[in-house]
């Protein structure tokens, strides 16, 4: 697993990598790989170069680009691994919650806080990486994670399936029908029909409004009346109740 702490006071950058290092040898057999930042630019240029992590601790207030508008832009490029805030304003914990934050935490940090919070996040967490489907398409099969898919649209019998990296993956022209070709995603939790030729991954939506469903600034998709009011107050209920 990877985890970046990104915190412009070296004190706290310091306590939370020996708290999470101490974690790691007392409850955990997987190894974690931690990377430090001290300004959120660099983790975002880290991330270009490196790939994304699965974890991010994050102060809030930081110069040049605090937490929120941090976390903001990685959700904005796609980059879905689990938020923790740490830090010492507790006013901003509703605006933590528009960009999915997994747990707010309130310093001095509290070491058995953290601790329940990684026993909470780390069992889903591997669960969620684990999870995956199968998609044939003309050339090859591809094994894509199901947390990598924001939606799957059926067209001219076509499957569609939407990354958050950007990427479209299509599937090989299919025959029956759309649930029957999307097993994977129909029972999963974190996925709900929409109509009878799309799958939405709730995890993703970000905002929806007029009759549209949005997984960032970038993406975005419009579905009929009554599939959108269907959907909201799941969505809604998914925001409020889902661990991650």
């Amino acid at each position: 697993m990877k985890f970046a702490l990104c915190d412009d006071e070296t004190l706290y950058l310091d306590q939370l990598f020996s708290c999470i290092k101490e974690y790691e040898a007392l409850r955990l057999r997987e190894k974690i790989t931690i990377s430090c930042f001290s300004h959120g630019e660099d983790l975002l240029d880290d991330i270009q170069k490196n790939g994304e992590y699965d974890v991010y601790f994050l102060d809030i207030i930081m110069p040049e680009i605090n937490g929120i508008s941090l976390a903001k832009q990685l959700r904005e490029n796609g980059y879905d691994g689990a938020v923790i805030y740490l830090t010492s304003s507790p006013e901003y914990a509703i605006e933590s919650y528009r960009v999915r934050a997994y747990d707010y935490l309130l310093k001095p940090m509290q070491k058995e806080a953290i601790y329940s919070t990684l026993d909470s996040l780390l069992p889903s967490l591997k669960g969620k990486r684990e999870k995956f489907t199968i998609v044939k398409t003309k050339e090859y099969s591809v094994k894509l994670l199901l947390n990598q898919i924001m939606y799957a649209r059926l067209s001219n019998r076509i499957i569609y399936y939407y990354l958050n990296n950007g990427n479209v993956i299509q599937s090989q022209y299919i025959r029956g029908s759309f649930t029957d070709a999307v097993p994977d995603l129909v029972s999963d939790t974190d996925f709900r029909l929409c109509g009878i030729s799309m799958a939405v991954n709730l995890y993703h939506i970000t905002k929806m409004e007029d009759n549209t469903l949005y997984f960032s600034d970038k993406y975005s998709v419009a579905v009929g009346t009554k599939a959108f009011r269907s959907l909201k107050p799941e969505w809604v209920d998914y925001c409020i109740n889902k661990e991650i």
